[in-house]
């Protein structure tokens, strides 16, 4: 090998090194609203292509940073990179609007040890001090769907024998503010707390990107607040339902390496 084929060579090979940092160093630290750290695995949809994981896109609308799952949105609130935590909040909360009620809080992927609000809706009125009545604050909501009979509750942690025959669930969020399985009742706690507490959200634990099958688990369930939490953990892209002897049976497909 001559001189000029080395020359050549080394030309080549600071060439490819000096494209592989630049190429590197067009991964910057993205911001949206008051999320200013926006880093790996973590991506705005905006990004180029190849930061961050597409697993682990976000959004940004109207100055604030947006995550789908499903047919669900929710808001980020914060992220720590340190303990691998975010941030969520129900997109159909505001926390200085007591009268905006949660979407339904599902598809979400979290862990288990989260509470559940659920809201209700009555055909009549419920004197029981678990059913924490939502007036006055959704009052508002009455006078705008007169076709219906609005008689809205909040439970926290409610078991199905706590649902009475004539109320539907209406929607629901998680929070992380009271102990799982807890029961909250009225003499308590107020609407407006109840409201305040969902609005403030609840942090999810995430685990770095890695390449998995797709896994199944199955599991068989007689009581909502088992089925929140089962439906929650996992990642759910396919699901088989059957009813059995008062029971419901479902087949998960998630992703991870863990359950």
């Amino acid at each position: 090998m001559n001189i000029c084929q080395v020359l050549l060579l080394t030309l080549i090979l600071v060439l490819a090194m000096t494209c592989g940092v630049e190429s590197k160093q067009q991964c910057f630290t993205s911001s949206c609203g008051n999320i200013h750290n926006i880093s790996y695995p973590f991506r705005l949809k905006t990004d180029p292509k190849g930061c961050g994981s597409m697993y682990f896109e976000l959004i940004c609308e109207d100055n604030r940073v947006l995550v789908y799952s499903g047919d669900d949105r929710y808001y980020v609130q914060s992220i720590n990179y340190s303990t691998r935590q975010i941030k969520y909040v129900n997109d159909g909360l505001q926390k200085d609007d007591c009268s905006s009620l949660p979407h339904d809080s599902l598809r979400l992927n979290s862990d288990f040890n989260k509470s559940i609000v659920v809201i209700v809706n009555c055909s009549k009125t419920v004197s029981s001090p678990f059913y924490i009545t939502t007036s006055p604050c959704t009052e508002r909501l009455y006078s705008s769907n007169t076709s219906l009979n609005w008689n809205l509750y909040a439970l926290v942690n409610p078991k199905v024998l706590d649902v009475r025959d004539f109320c539907n669930i209406y929607s629901w969020t998680v929070t992380d503010y009271f102990g799982v399985g807890e029961h909250i009742n009225s003499s308590f706690y107020n609407y407006k707390v109840i409201h305040s507490i969902m609005a403030d959200g609840f942090v999810v634990h995430y685990d770095m990107p890695h390449r998995s099958s797709l896994k199944k688990a199955f599991f068989c369930y007689s009581d909502w607040y088992i089925y929140f939490h089962l439906y929650r953990y996992f990642y759910s892209r396919r699901l088989a339902m059957s009813a059995t002897g008062g029971q419901v049976c479902r087949s998960i497909y998630y992703y991870g390496s863990k359950y």
